[in-house]
């Protein structure tokens, strides 16, 4: 009897050195298995296929690569300066009567403005006296006229003018890190949505600008979520940002969708896609648009700039205004196999021109 709280003693103090044991076991079993995740290196080949691309993030710190792919790609800006005649919407013009006539006449008021907008360009080549540059046609373009129509019940919709808006001219410019040189349009092919531009140059010399080294690949070879980069300058910033794929070769021309986020200015960025087998970064098209969708709203006058307060009710004019909501994460894409199908259809015109695109 009086041995038995010892032998419950001993046993109590085996039992925690057991446990004790046990979760030391455990936890240096836990630790190898994180250490390995970790280590775990992505095989140089998946199910013996070449030449396709990846889907999960990169095992290796891109950094580095990114920026220096940075240098080829640059923001262009395009102004557009515009006279606008007024006319006298007691006249009832028509289209046809205002297409010959002298507008300085006709006009009761003449103003003058100017727009601006910004989009992304990518140097293809680059010599002593001019480099070529690629972007989406619809940044470097501006409707050469506007017509502005009578609004009335009592009127047929779109027939008479009461405005007429035209492009007087237009400046574009390539922003780089150092300078800001101007360029000319060569070809723009508006059914792809597609341009070729040529830097002009200054003293006989062109401007510095690093051409793209990024091989281009294949968007045919593109699956369902595999992870694209885009490279551009959204708003003037310079930004990258990441997609997945959607929609692979839907069409003939094998462009294809990406939920990456879309902002102004973005338009020609750069597309990236790693390979599987060599993990190098390929060239799989622009970025064009992002699908959108239009509203109307009522609107105060522009010059409007009175605090807002409900409780006071607005008498002034009200306008109806219809702008565009961007669709966000639904991007549209110029692929890399249509890029290559419009330098080859043209690629006489570009030799012309005095440029060379030979690398695509």
């Amino acid at each position: 009897m009086l041995m038995t709280p010892a032998i419950f003693q001993r046993t109590g103090l085996r039992f925690r050195l057991n446990a004790l044991i046990l979760v030391l076991a455990s936890a240096s079993f836990l630790l190898t298995c994180t250490r390995t995740v970790y280590e775990y290196e992505r095989p140089e080949k998946r199910d013996g296929r070449t030449g396709y691309y990846d889907s999960r993030s990169p095992i290796r710190n891109i950094s580095n690569e990114i920026e220096e792919i940075f240098g080829a790609v640059k923001r262009i800006q395009i102004t557009g300066y515009f006279y606008t005649y007024l006319l006298d919407s007691n006249e009832l013009f028509t289209q046809d009567d205002l297409r010959n006539g002298d507008l300085k006449e006709l006009a009761v008021d003449v103003t003058y403005s100017n727009q601006s907008k910004s989009g992304t360009s990518i140097v293809l080549s680059n010599s002593r006296t001019q480099s070529a540059l690629l972007t989406a046609g619809h940044v470097v373009s501006y409707p050469d006229t506007i017509w502005h129509f009578v609004k009335s019940p009592d009127l047929e919709p779109e027939t008479y003018v009461e405005a007429i808006t035209v492009l007087d001219r237009q400046t574009n410019l390539v922003i780089g890190s150092s300078s800001v040189n101007e360029f000319d349009i060569i070809i723009r092919d508006t059914d792809r949505d597609v341009a070729i531009l040529r830097t002009r140059t200054h003293n006989g010399q062109a401007p510095s600008l690093r051409t793209l080294q990024i091989r281009p690949g294949n968007a045919n070879r593109l699956n369902w979520a595999n992870t694209v980069y885009l490279m551009g300058y959204p708003k003037g910033m310079k930004m990258v940002t990441t997609g997945l794929v959607s929609l692979p070769r839907s069409s003939l021309n094998s462009n294809f969708m990406m939920d990456a986020v879309f902002n102004p200015g973005f338009s020609g960025g750069l597309i990236l896609a790693i390979r599987e087998d060599t993990g190098d970064f390929e060239w799989m098209g622009i970025a064009t648009s992002s699908l959108a969708e239009f509203e109307t709203f009522l609107t105060p006058e522009d010059d409007f700039n009175e605090d807002f307060d409900p409780e006071i009710p607005y008498r002034n004019d009200l306008y109806i205004r219809r702008e565009a909501r961007i669709n966000y994460g639904m991007t549209q894409t110029l692929s890399i196999n249509e890029i290559r199908d419009f330098l080859n259809e043209y690629r006489n015109r570009i030799e012309q021109s005095g440029l060379d695109v030979s690398g695509y």
